[in-house]
């Protein structure tokens, strides 16, 4: 069902993400994927290494990382504290519109 459109964009991470493959097989309309783009982008630029911030659910998953790791490029996550403050500073002011220097 394309609905008039010629392609869909998923542009959250975690929730169309994990699914994405399953989605993109039961439609015909091409869907275009962040973690895909975000590839290509990195080879564009010769990246060799990266670091994944994110919620604690991305960064703890391979649903993200796994498409980098299949074009050669290492995805470095943050120790399992700093994904807890990280996440934590994403749900509680990120997502809440609050911006902090620190």
């Amino acid at each position: 069902m394309k609905a008039g459109c010629d392609s869909g964009l998923m542009c959250g991470n975690t929730p169309p993400h994990l699914l994405f493959d399953q989605i993109q097989a039961r439609t015909d309309l091409p869907l275009l994927s962040i973690v895909e783009t975000a590839v290509a982008a990195a080879q564009q630029l010769h990246l060799q290494r990266l670091a994944l911030l994110g919620t604690k659910f991305t960064m703890q998953n391979d649903f993200f990382i796994k498409p980098f790791r299949e074009a050669g490029i290492e995805v470095c996550r943050p120790s399992e504290n700093n994904q807890s403050i990280i996440h934590q500073k994403i749900v509680d002011e990120l997502e809440n519109g609050i911006v902090k220097r620190d």
